[in-house]
């Protein structure tokens, strides 16, 4: 899309805006929402929150299992983020057969 479609499209679905200093930042769900693409796919991760509800642990039962195993994760400011995949491996029931 150019410069000029961009701004139609945005200033005409009224899709949210964050200006930083010169830039600005649209807002990529609306924008997504807008075009009619599913931005709701499931994400890449599990928070800590998250993995500690679903798997009925404490933050530092789920901080074990990461550590010993080797499960990715990344650090987004104080929030830690778990590889999703990698966890549910971890603690998918065994398969027999």
């Amino acid at each position: 899309m150019s410069k000029e479609a961009v701004y139609r499209f945005v200033s005409e679905r009224k899709i949210g805006k964050r200006k930083d200093k010169c830039k600005v930042f649209y807002s990529r769900r609306q924008f997504d929402k807008a075009m009619g693409v599913d931005s709701e796919l499931e994400p890449e991760y599990y928070t800590m929150p998250e993995a500690m509800a679903r798997y009925n642990m404490t933050r530092d039962q789920i901080s074990h299992y990461v550590r010993t195993h080797n499960i990715p994760r990344t650090y987004e400011g104080r929030y830690v983020r778990i590889d999703r995949k990698a966890l549910d491996a971890l603690f998918a029931p065994p398969k027999i057969g």
